[in-house]
C-alpha cells in the first residue's frame, strides 16, 4: 500500500465482499439497511444488474443516500464507457492547460480528476444526508467525473 493510500484511508475499516453471490449480496443488504449513504463507482446499470442498485437498496432502507460516481454519468451517449483520471483530463481540458507549446497536452501529477469527482460526491452526499435527516426520504445522487472535472475549468481551456 502507498503512502498516499494509507494517509486517505487512515482509521477506517474496511472488508471484501463478493457483490456477485448470494453472501455478499446479502451482507451488502444488511449494511445498507442501516447505513445513512452508500457511495458505489461501478459503470452505469452495474448494480442495478447485480440487484443492488437504488431502488432495491432503498426497500431495505428508505433514508438512504445513495451516491454512484461514474466518468459520465448515468445516462447520455458516454455513459457507458469506462473512464479513469486521465481520460476525464483529456476530454474536459485540464491537459490543454498543462506545460507550454512544446509539451502541452500533459498529464496533471496527481489524480486531479478522481479528487474533484470525489469532492463533488462529498460535498452531494452531505447535501442530501442533511434533506435524508429532516425529511426521513433518501435520494440518489449521480456524479459525473467529468462534469465535476468541467466545473472548475470555466475560463482556463487553451482554445488553439
Amino acid at each position: 500500500m502507498g503512502i498516499s493510500f494509507l494517509a486517505a484511508n487512515a482509521g477506517k475499516e474496511s472488508i471484501e465482499v463478493d457483490l456477485k453471490t448470494a453472501d455478499g449480496k446479502a451482507l451488502l443488504e444488511r449494511l445498507a439497511s442501516r447505513a445513512d449513504a452508500l457511495i458505489e463507482n461501478f459503470r452505469p446499470g452495474v448494480m442495478h444488474r447485480l440487484g443492488l442498485g437504488h431502488e432495491a437498496l432503498r426497500a431495505h432502507n428508505p433514508a438512504l443516500v445513495y451516491c454512484s460516481i461514474s466518468g459520465f454519468g448515468q445516462d447520455g451517449p458516454l455513459a457507458q464507457r469506462p473512464a479513469y483520471d486521465q481520460i476525464i483530463q483529456g476530454l474536459s481540458g485540464v491537459m490543454s492547460v498543462t506545460g507550454d507549446e512544446r509539451t502541452a497536452p500533459l498529464r496533471v501529477g496527481y489524480p486531479v480528476c478522481d479528487t474533484i469527482g470525489g469532492l463533488t460526491a462529498a460535498f452531494a452526499v452531505c447535501a442530501a444526508l442533511l434533506r435524508a435527516k429532516a425529511t426521513g426520504e433518501g435520494s440518489f445522487v449521480d456524479v459525473s467525473m467529468l462534469d465535476a472535472t468541467l466545473a472548475t475549468m470555466a475560463g482556463w481551456c487553451r482554445t488553439t
